[in-house]
């Protein structure tokens, strides 16, 4: 014990490699287990193969004997009844017998008992194996619709076309991102014209919807600066205003806006223009990310 101890002190590096080989072939170790368990299982089976067998053996030779039994009783009984009282068998059991014979009934009540343990264990197992095979084959359903539903997601998030919302009333933007998602449009929203140009540049939206007036930088300036842009010029712009004079309508149509709608708009009319300039495409992917 001293000697493995000093060894177990002077080579802790040997202990440490260990620990992480150990912890490297975790999931090896888990299918070794299995597999070892797996060979167990077949061990005991072919163990209560032999002990079926072994047992209706022991109940058919048990019932051989009996009849024998029964038959060597039958002709002592007739050899009694011919002797004298004084030398009959049943006499000598009184005087007492010590080897006393054995109860065939008993034992092969035993046997019997046996027997139905086993068949017993065998319906076990099979409701057992039922169970298994119908809880592997409900998980194996549920996985392969998370796996589908999954693979949707992915396609609806890559494909699903993104509008932008640049517009200071949060009320106004909360509404229109509203209306869009329940078509399946991904929408995102700034509250500022500086803050929505970064977010053009970077997210390369499919479709913007710009209000005019805005603190700071208002929406013809930024329209402008997207037109004269190569890389943002053909996003469509809708503007969206209270500004009702046809002067404003002509400018931002002008300047390169798509349309024109005028606050308070409708909800319907909306997205009919949306789906107008961005057309049929988002309707059909991914149905179940509606709201």
């Amino acid at each position: 014990m001293k000697t493995e101890d000093k060894n177990k002190i002077e080579n802790p590096k040997k202990t440490s490699k260990k620990i992480l080989k150990s912890e490297d072939n975790k999931e090896m170790t888990i299918v070794q287990i299995k597999a070892e368990m797996e060979s167990l299982v077949l061990q005991i089976n072919q163990n209560k193969t032999e002990i079926e067998k072994l047992t209706d053996d022991i109940v058919g030779e048990l019932l051989e004997l009996r009849e024998y039994r029964q038959k060597i009783d039958a002709h002592e009984e007739i050899d009694d009844k011919k002797k004298p009282s004084s030398q009959k068998k049943g006499s000598r059991r009184k005087r007492g017998q010590k080897e006393e014979p054995i109860d065939l009934d008993y034992v092969l009540a035993n046997m019997n008992m046996i027997k139905k343990l086993l068949d017993f264990s065998d319906q076990l197992s099979s409701k057992h194996d039922e169970f298994d095979s119908k809880k592997l084959k409900k998980r194996t359903f549920f996985l392969r619709k998370r796996a589908k539903n999954l693979t949707l997601e992915d396609e609806g998030k890559n494909g699903r076309q993104i509008v932008l919302i640049v517009d200071d009333d949060a009320t106004t933007s909360n509404i229109i991102s509203h209306v869009l998602t329940q078509h399946n449009y991904r929408v995102s929203s700034t509250l500022n014209a500086e803050d929505g140009l970064k977010t053009i540049l970077k997210e390369k939206p499919d479709l913007i919807i710009l209000d005019i007036m805005m603190p700071g930088m208002d929406g013809f300036q930024l329209l402008s600066i997207l037109k004269e842009n190569d890389e943002t010029a053909h996003i469509p712009v809708v503007l969206i205003s209270s500004l009702a004079g046809e002067h404003d309508i002509l400018k931002g149509l002008q300047i390169g806006a798509e349309d024109y709608i005028l606050k308070p708009f409708s909800p319907r009319v909306l997205h009919l223009k949306v789906k107008k300039l961005l057309g049929t495409k988002n309707e059909h992917i991914a149905p179940h990310h509606r709201l």
